[in-house]
């Protein structure tokens, strides 16, 4: 508990840190994006690569600067992107909204607001609009063909979540405590909802109901449509920090505490426990009928959806904040090294390193001499 309390005091540091620093330092936990055969990298060095999935073999390289007098400066990524139409989406820690073709060529740069106006969380797609939220605090709708304004909305603190959005609504949570339903065609608020803390992860849409966990240690399931409570969880000792997961009737809340709670998608009851014994940053993703989660001090873990029975996992030795990313059988690792790591999951929950794809050394596979297999 000593280790993972001071861990909670680092990452508290380091991020008052970030959010006073200059953009060009070496940080960043974007995950990549998948679309018809390759994988899309936003990189520590600012740059957006296109990689072909099933062999880990580069396509092009796309530098990603800023504009005017910061055209030269380098950017970090840290939350995911989006592919519309083919083209890739992503937002810069720098607070330009990039959008380019699937050749790596530009469609459009923007510029979220004033030079604080920092990005953390990542965009999505909403109808016509790109939606993202800014660390000045507002939520912002964009053109998506254009990347032309069209609303903002001011909350009362900063934002470093992903929105989510469904049925005309746009859903967003702000550092100021509360969770926003607004009208996506005009910007207007419908609803606020008070909780106990600052909260970073994406409010997560299932069926009519909204869940999310705060950094006041308790986690929430909201009614979409009106913002009344259904329940809270508050067993936690420690922020809830990753987005859930929702499947069937289970929410899947990982906590900084260690522990990864699966909660009854009802009446929040616990229905298992994983103890991992390392904060947990990073999303988790669902294979087939199995869970699997990164933790911050490296390792890989696999349990059985129903049971939390750890059944799989390795340590790849390398801190991990970076979201997971699933298809089909596999799963995309990208530890705080800036490596990629294409890692197979058997029936059974083994793990499998495929291909490692490392920013200096480039692309690495069972044979290579650079290869240092780690399951």
């Amino acid at each position: 508990m000593n280790k993972i309390f001071t861990f909670t005091i680092y990452i508290f540091l380091v991020f008052m840190f970030v959010g006073c620093m200059n953009y060009r330092a070496n940080v960043g936990w974007s995950p990549p994006v998948i679309n018809d055969g390759t994988l899309y990298y936003p990189t520590k060095m600012g740059e957006l690569r296109a990689l072909e999935i099933e062999t880990g073999q580069i396509l092009w390289t796309r530098a990603l600067k800023g504009v005017g007098k910061s055209k030269d400066q380098d950017t970090v990524f840290y939350g995911d992107p989006v592919i519309f139409n083919n083209d890739i989406i992503v937002a810069g820690y720098n607070g330009l909204i990039y959008s380019i073709d699937s050749y790596g060529d530009d469609n459009w740069v923007r510029k979220l607001g004033p030079s604080d106006s920092h990005i953390i969380g990542g965009v999505i797609v909403a109808d016509d609009k790109l939606i993202v939220g800014g660390a000045d605090g507002y939520i912002y709708a964009f053109s998506i063909t254009e990347g032309i304004l069209d609303w903002r909305f001011k909350t009362g603190n900063k934002i470093w979540s992903t929105p989510s959005y469904i049925d005309g609504v746009v859903y967003i949570s702000s550092f100021d405590q509360h969770v926003y339903a607004i009208n996506l065609l005009d910007g207007n608020l419908i609803w606020k909802f008070k909780s106990d803390g600052a909260i970073v992860s994406k409010p997560v849409i299932f069926g009519d109901d909204l869940f999310f966990g705060t950094f006041g240690t308790t986690f929430y399931s909201l009614d979409r449509r009106t913002g009344n409570e259904k329940w809270r969880f508050e067993d936690s000792v420690n922020w809830f920090w990753a987005d859930p997961v929702i499947i069937d009737d289970v929410v899947l809340a990982p906590s900084l505490d260690g522990i990864l709670y699966a909660l009854n998608k009802d009446s929040g009851q616990i229905q298992w426990t994983l103890t991992v014994e390392s904060p947990v940053v990073s999303r988790p993703v669902i294979v087939g009928e199995k869970i699997a989660l990164a933790t911050v001090d490296g390792r890989v873990i696999v349990s059985d959806v129903k049971t939390g029975i750890e059944v799989g996992g390795c340590n790849l030795e390398e801190e991990i904040r970076s979201p997971l990313v699933a298809f089909d059988e596999y799963l995309i690792v990208t530890p705080e090294d800036g490596s990629l790591r294409l890692i197979s999951v058997g029936s059974s929950g083994d793990l499998d390193e495929i291909w490692i794809y490392s920013l200096e050394d480039g692309f690495s596979s069972p044979g290579d001499k650079l290869w240092e297999r780690a399951c």
